[in-house]
């Protein structure tokens, strides 16, 4: 629009038909004896009269809904969980098996396709387009494990691959659109909330799988189709009914949140917390005593309707022909796709660059930033897919060229429990990040907490390296916290460098680091190196159904993978701290962060 008042007048000749056709035609000077600008018109009309909502969606409605959206999304972490089962029954080698791991994060960070269609079409249709994808995935896979379909390790890579594109779509559909209807002045704190749930739905769905489908949880060779169909079916279900209260509904700059936000996002942090505790405390439970994983699978599913409760209070859940923000009505409203924007000036109100894809990818510090992640994600997650076979790799020298049954493997709950135990502090990790760095805001930028982030995962990396089985549960304590922080850190730092006007396609870009990262460590230098060393000391492990799968022995199977993974997250930390130092000295190509 040429002017804010010629906007109002257009908009509010909307369902007066008598002038309307008149008002629009002087209003873009159209001729109105030109029949071939009928169809013009009536888009246009089309346009305005939904321009306006007639439902608007509680904003911590959608944070709720937004949460569980998360909690499905963040099923690409689940993959270590059922990948022995699915090794042995369909007789993949550890790089191969891998590399199905690979193209599934690939799937879930290749999510720039994703952003670019978020901005131009929405949080609806992204949302429904990413669970499609997300049944179609898994369906794939399920039926690649029955036999049905093609089950070659690069075809279920492919499967994978659009499974985790759909994550991917979700997860951009959930996070951008509450960081767009929330001030920066929480919008760390609610990233911290979104990204805890995705990283907490590892530790979800392990609790489910152990407890609805024990026979093919990590350590397990059982069949692993049915529980492949539950998540396709629980995904599917969750995905499209938290996808209709995704709505945009105000720009979040310059907004004050009501008096009582503070209170909400502290009891959304306590349900987040508690949701963490349980699945760390029902794991430990079932390792080391012998409780009901099926009784704690339940309670688990009850604890996470909680979050349906957070809105409670913050008024109507849903509102008809009524803003439910009327005292921010006041604030620009978010663009349509007939707006026509000012293109003379590339400044904002504050002075800074208006940034687009284009312009973003242009600047240094965009690459500066995809790097630190691709080093420090991507060594994260080499852990992650193959904790599985580190614990096997540590379980002893005595079990050389020796074949044991699956069900007597040594450490077999470990493996399951320390999976859990990474989603929890992942989660402790995402809720940390986004309250510090909101809270120390005047005193460090989020760069500084880079340094930091990558520092603490190169130390997880180093004791993985050394440690005992035992040992390793105070490493997953770092692995986890340091992994959550990156995922909490990067859309926060993302939105405020390059500003949310063009967030879906710059934090869709940036998802590519994790990918890439995961493909050159765990696939292309532990997948590999573990493959090698298995041929001088290896054990195969019998199925309940027969198959055998070869597993590497000795700690030389990971130590060159982890000490090369140490010291890129090393090169990630120097990275951060060059990034300080060009905002200090005012050289970044970013907007002004804050303590700059």
């Amino acid at each position: 629009w040429h002017s804010e008042s010629n906007h109002r007048n257009a908009t509010n000749c909307v369902g007066q038909t008598c002038h309307f056709n008149k008002q629009i035609n002087c209003y873009y000077n159209l001729p109105t004896d030109s029949r071939s600008l009928k169809l013009q018109r009536l888009y246009l009309w089309l346009e305005l009269a939904s321009s306006t909502p007639k439902m608007q969606v509680n904003r911590w409605l959608g944070v709720a809904t937004g949460m569980l959206i998360m909690c499905i999304a963040g099923t690409i972490y689940l993959y270590p969980n059922y990948s022995t089962a699915l090794r042995s029954e369909l007789h993949y080698t550890i790089e191969q098996s891998n590399l199905v791991g690979t193209l599934l994060n690939l799937g879930a960070w290749m999510t720039v396709i994703g952003g670019l269609f978020y901005d131009r079409y929405g949080p609806f249709r992204t949302g429904l387009v990413g669970s499609t994808m997300v049944v179609l995935g898994y369906m794939l896979m399920y039926m690649g494990a029955k036999g049905v379909i093609s089950n070659q390790y690069a075809i279920m890579g492919v499967y994978a691959l659009i499974m985790g594109q759909g994550s991917g779509w979700l997860y951009t559909t959930a996070l951008n659109t509450s960081v767009q209807n929330f001030p920066s002045l929480h919008r760390g704190k609610i990233v911290g909330l979104l990204a805890c749930c995705f990283g907490l739905c590892a530790g979800i769905f392990t609790r489910l799988h152990a407890g609805f489908y024990p026979e093919s949880t990590a350590g397990n060779g059982g069949d692993v189709a049915p529980f492949l169909l539950f998540l396709a079916l629980t995904t599917g279900a969750i995905g499209v009914s938290g996808t209709l209260c995704q709505q945009l509904l105000f720009k979040s700059s310059g907004l004050q949140p009501p008096p009582t936000e503070p209170k909400r996002i502290a009891i959304a942090f306590a349900i987040a917390i508690s949701i963490a505790l349980y699945i760390g405390g029902s794991s430990l439970a079932t390792t080391f005593t012998n409780v009901s994983a099926y009784a704690l699978a339940w309670g688990l599913v009850a604890l996470i309707g909680t979050l349906l409760l957070m809105p409670l209070g913050s008024g109507p859940y849903l509102s008809w022909n009524k803003p439910l923000y009327e005292s921010l009505q006041n604030d620009t409203p978010m663009t349509t796709e007939i707006e026509v924007h000012d293109k003379e000036s590339d400044k904002d109100d504050k002075g800074d660059k208006v940034y687009n894809l284009k312009t973003a990818c242009l600047s240094l510090d965009f690459w500066l930033i995809f790097l630190i992640f691709f080093l420090g994600i991507g060594s994260g997650i080499t852990v992650v897919n193959n904790l599985p076979e580190i614990v096997i790799s540590r379980i002893g020298q005595q079990y050389n060229n020796e074949t044991l049954k699956s069900d007597s493997l040594p450490h077999s709950k470990d493996q399951s429990s320390l999976l859990a135990l990474f989603s929890v502090f992942n989660t402790f990790g995402r809720l940390l990040s986004g309250y510090l760095s909101d809270t120390f805001a005047r005193r460090m930028s989020r760069f500084d907490f880079l340094v930091l982030t990558s520092l603490l995962m190169a130390a997880a990396q180093l004791f993985f390296a050394f440690a005992s089985i035992n040992a390793m549960y105070g490493g997953i304590v770092l692995l986890g916290l340091a992994y959550g922080s990156y995922f909490c850190l990067l859309p926060t730092l993302v939105s405020e460098a390059f500003g949310v006007e063009c967030f879906g396609a710059t934090f869709g870009l940036q998802g590519l680091a994790p990918a890439v990262g995961s493909e050159v460590f765990a696939t292309a230098i532990a997948g590999r190196f573990a493959d090698k060393f298995s041929d001088e000391q290896s054990m195969t492990v019998l199925s309940n159904n027969g198959d055998k799968t070869l597993h590497c022995l000795g700690e030389k199977c990971y130590f060159l993978s982890l000490m090369i993974t140490t010291g890129a997250c090393i090169l990630a930390a120097f990275t951060a701290g060059w990034l300080i130092y060009r905002q200090r000295t005012g050289i970044a190509n970013t907007k002004r962060l804050k303590t700059s």
